[in-house]
C-alpha cells in the first residue's frame, strides 16, 4: 500500500490542479508521468524481492544454476490446501 500512495499521490494530485485551475507545464506533466512508470518497476521489485519463491527463480536466473527444482521451493510455503465448491448449495 506504501508504494502506491508515495508514487500516484503526487502525480494523481497535480494532474487535478492542473485540470481544475488550466494549468499547463510539460515539465510537470513529464515527470507526472515518469513517476507513474516508476510504480510498475516499483511494485514488481518489491514483488520479487518479498516473495521467496519469484525472489529463488530470478536469483538462479541470474546466477546460471541449472538445477533449480521448483518442487523444492513450491514446498516452502506454509499455505494450507483449500477446497472450494463452485455452484448452488439449496437443494
Amino acid at each position: 500500500m506504501l508504494i502506491p500512495w508515495t508514487v500516484l499521490a503526487g502525480p494523481i494530485f497535480y494532474s487535478l490542479y492542473a485540470d481544475r485551475h488550466d494549468y499547463y507545464n510539460q515539465a510537470f506533466n513529464n515527470f507526472s508521468m515518469l513517476f507513474m512508470a516508476l510504480h510498475g518497476l516499483l511494485s514488481n521489485s518489491c514483488t520479487l524481492f518479498i516473495i521467496k519463491p519469484y525472489r529463488e527463480f530470478v536469483k538462479n536466473l541470474i546466477t546460471g544454476n541449472s538445477e533449480f527444482n521448483s518442487r523444492e521451493i513450491a514446498h516452502t510455503t506454509n499455505a494450507v490446501p483449500v477446497s472450494v465448491v463452485v455452484g448452488s448449495t439449496s437443494g
